[in-house]
């Protein structure tokens, strides 16, 4: 019982600690970008950034949804799958 506990707490701290943090990193990021790039450089940074954000946004439920359906290929479950997938990487 005292393990769950622990385990279920340590959980909602590191969820709660991923919505305190994230506001901050988009302005944060842009703020080192303008601190190691020139203003000229910058423009074309950003546009990178804020791309692969979309874009990460945009296939990452596609991601997900083929995960979620690959339960039960080759004996394995579906969060089985995400290590074999992101381990490679």
């Amino acid at each position: 019982m005292y393990f769950r506990l622990v385990r279920f707490i340590s959980l909602d701290l590191i969820y709660e600690w991923h919505w305190i943090s994230l506001p901050g990193l988009f302005p944060g990021l842009n703020f080192l970008i303008s601190c190691w790039y020139t203003r000229e450089q910058q423009n074309r940074r950003v546009a990178w950034f804020f791309s692969g954000a979309t874009l990460s946004g945009a296939f990452g439920g596609l991601l997900a949804f083929g995960i979620r359906h690959m339960a039960g290929v080759g004996g394995k479950s579906g969060w089985a799958w995400m290590l074999v997938f992101f381990l490679q990487i």
